[in-house]
């Protein structure tokens, strides 16, 4: 018998799918979508000299860098204006994967966690590169981002990213969730 208490608030299928706006979103995947252009090259290019001006702590992870949690408010209030009211997004976080480094198979989560139920991972592009796609191999579907672009896929979706090959691949990190009332 399992010791896992599964909350009667878990979110339904309509919440999960109906998380987001998706009137700006290109379908790529049963679960994944992407919104080009989200955020223009200008603030990207923001983002990224604000990641690298020394203000975040940088962990680094076999060419993986996580930065402290993003605090910008532009970036919350964007991703807030498309969702629906009873989603929230959290976990803001600046990733840089470097040249010859890839990302292997994982699924952002579609668990509890403090507070609430994670739903959907997103991937905000801050740079261009080669290489680097995230992989989708239940569809053997691949998508490369752009600068700018917006990549949402639900937490049970498994990925991978593949090799970035020239570049590093600078992007945000952060997940849609719903709050548990419980």
């Amino acid at each position: 018998m399992s010791d896992i208490n599964i909350s009667k608030n878990y979110p339904t299928q309509s919440e999960i799918d109906n998380a987001f706006d998706k009137n700006n979103f290109k379908k790529i995947h049963d679960k994944a979508f992407v919104y080009n252009h989200f955020l223009n090259d200008n603030f990207c290019d923001e983002l990224v000299e604000k990641m690298l001006s020394g203000q975040y702590k940088i962990p680094h992870n076999n060419g993986l860098r996580s930065y402290d949690p993003l605090v910008d408010e532009k970036v919350k209030n964007m991703i807030t204006e498309i969702s629906s009211p009873s989603i929230a997004s959290a976990g803001f976080t600046f990733i840089q994967i470097e040249e010859d480094s890839w990302l292997g198979d994982h699924r952002d989560g579609d668990y509890k966690i403090p507070g609430g139920w994670h739903l959907w991972g997103g991937v905000l592009y801050l740079t261009d590169f080669e290489g680097g796609d995230v992989v989708y191999p239940d569809q053997d579907i691949r998508f490369h981002g752009k600068k700018g672009d917006l990549l949402l896929h639900t937490g049970d979706t498994p990925h991978y990213v593949d090799y970035v090959k020239s570049k590093d691949r600078y992007i945000i990190t952060f997940y849609l969730w719903k709050e548990d009332k419980e």
